[in-house]
């Protein structure tokens, strides 16, 4: 029933359906609250109801439906918190619940699913830290709070994940200094701090993330240099460090970086110049802000004689 015109609110009499499997009412015009009586549906494996304008909170029964494995609630008008029972349902996979009116914390307790992969919580108002459990879940590989109100030092463990292959932090309250990690090529693939109040220098062990294609650390209180050890990364396809307090100059060897179609640089301290063969060094830029640094040079020409010379 995905994608009609369905309207108004959904049903107490939904818990009759005891032998429903999949609930499916996503991108219609559905009001009111998740009925309690869903969860007299026990045999109940997936519940997506995202794209609809349901209110309320989150029904705490919904952690009595032992088989539930996705819980796909997002783009809706849900408030209160998430319940601390979700997180010890033993099938959860997916849990979904963007763009609501979501507050309070997330429950450590979802760290203790053992089949959880995926939890996109972006563009809500969660406040408190990220819970150690969830940074240490085993199983975890997709992690998404983007858009909060999180706050405090990220866990020293989240970056020797064996599972985790994209995670996404930006745009939260977060502070303290980015933790290193003790592995070699770790799987993550994708990295997104930027937009918090991250301080200190960027992990040289960054490095030996040979899978890492993205990372965005953007408009944070970072020093330092940039660590040389980017630069043995061969799968680069965004890096974007600008609005920080680095200084130095730039590895050479990131221009050679021939998959890079995006480098931000700006807004920092750097110097240095610009290779004169940049446009066959990277072919694949994009977009480039690579030419706003304070003292830069190329060929002597100052940027600020030739603003022309901005990418993209």
């Amino acid at each position: 029933m995905v994608y009609n015109q369905i309207n108004g609110p959904i049903p107490p009499e939904i818990g009759n359906l005891t032998r429903l499997k999949y609930l499916n009412l996503s991108m219609n015009s559905i009001t009111g609250r998740i009925q309690d009586s869903i969860s007299f549906c026990s045999k109940l494996e997936v519940i997506t109801l995202m794209n609809n304008s349901i209110e309320g909170g989150i029904p705490p029964s919904l952690a009595k439906l032992q088989l539930l494995q996705e819980i796909v609630l997002g783009n809706n008008n849900l408030g209160g918190r998430i319940p601390l029972g979700i997180g010890l349902l033993p099938k959860l996979q997916y849990l979904f619940l963007p763009s609501n009116n979501l507050v309070g914390s997330i429950p450590e307790s979802l760290g203790n699913s053992p089949s959880l992969a995926i939890v996109v919580l972006r563009n809500n108002s969660l406040t408190g830290g990220l819970p150690l459990m969830l940074a240490n879940c085993s199983t975890l590989y997709y992690l998404d709070l983007m858009q909060n109100k999180l706050s405090g030092n990220i866990p020293s463990t989240l970056f020797n994940s064996t599972s985790l292959v994209t995670l996404d932090l930006s745009d939260n309250e977060f502070s303290g200094v980015i933790p290193s990690s003790s592995m070699m090529s770790p799987p993550i693939q994708y990295i997104s701090l930027a937009k918090n109040n991250f301080s200190g220098v960027i992990p040289a062990t960054f490095g030996n993330f040979s899978f890492l294609s993205t990372l965005l650390l953007s408009e944070n209180n970072l020093q330092g240099s940039i660590p040389e050890s980017l630069a043995r990364i061969q799968v680069w396809e965004a890096l974007d460090m600008a609005y920080n307090n680095l200084s130095g100059a730039v590895p050479q060897k990131l221009y050679n970086k021939t998959s890079l179609s995006y480098l931000g640089l700006s807004v920092n301290q750097l110097v240095g110049r610009i290779p004169s063969d940049i446009g066959n060094t990277l072919p694949n830029i994009l977009l480039g802000i690579i030419m706003t640094w304070v003292c830069l040079e190329l060929a002597a020409i100052t940027f600020r004689s030739q603003p022309s010379l901005l990418l993209g």
